[in-house]
């Protein structure tokens, strides 16, 4: 949990919840027609990250979850989440990534990733979309993470 404190935040562990529950998201029909309907444009960064400190469950099990990061090339963060179950919570990140664009009506012409860890949850939503899904450099993601991971720490 991050609790702001003057000028940073700070951090500390939390239980988090084993799935996503948001009773205000569009359904998955309606919301990939928006986005491949809309005009594409720029190139949306993205990459799943180890999280350097061990978090709790609800169970008590605790774990090292990834964090899901998506930054549009003019360096804003279109989101930054948790993802404690990679291989469970990949078949949601393709719908949670769809309503942040949607919300932030960003619709990228083109999708780029560091591995294939990160593109083989986005390969179908980028077909779907008619977004291209490319690999290479995704230096906007290292800066976010360095900052996120100052801030967690308190600098």
């Amino acid at each position: 949990m991050f609790t702001k404190k003057g000028d940073s935040f700070s951090s500390r562990s939390i239980l988090i919840p084993t799935r996503y529950e948001d009773d205000n998201v569009m359904p998955r029909s309606r919301t990939y027609s928006l986005i491949k309907d809309a005009p594409k444009r720029g190139i949306l960064y993205c990459d799943t990250l180890f999280m350097p400190r061990l978090l709790k469950e609800n169970n008590g099990t605790s774990i090292f979850p990834f964090i899901f990061m998506a930054i549009t090339d003019d360096r804003y963060a279109l989101t930054m989440e948790f993802v404690p179950h990679y291989e469970e919570d990949a078949l949601t990140l393709p719908d949670r990534l769809a309503d942040k664009m949607i919300q932030n009506r960003f619709f990228p012409s083109e999708i780029i990733t560091r591995n294939f860890r990160t593109a083989s949850f986005l390969v179908n939503f980028c077909k779907k979309n008619g977004i291209q899904l490319n690999h290479g450099k995704v230096e906007f993601i290292d800066e976010a993470y360095d900052g996120l991971m100052k801030r967690m720490r308190g600098e």
